[in-house]
């Protein structure tokens, strides 16, 4: 089976990259466009989210819950 669509973020590569080329792409100017950090078919927000270790996200985990204080609600 094939797929029938792009997307978001291909989309959005494919659109930049009709404009001009790839390489115009890159040293794309126009910053105020709504499309600009996805440009790259990238989703910027989600740098340095993926690919950690389980025992990375497991001491991420440990340090998070020892940092937060317990107030009472009464």
């Amino acid at each position: 089976m094939t797929k029938k669509y792009l997307s978001p973020l291909q989309s959005i590569r494919k659109y930049c990259v009709n404009i001009g080329s790839p390489n115009e792409v890159r040293n794309c100017t126009f910053i105020n466009c709504e499309l600009y950090p996805f440009r790259f078919g990238k989703n910027p927000n989600l740098k340095g989210k993926r690919g950690r270790s389980s025992e990375h996200m497991q001491r991420i985990r440990k340090k998070l819950k020892n940092s937060y204080v317990s107030v009472p609600l009464n």
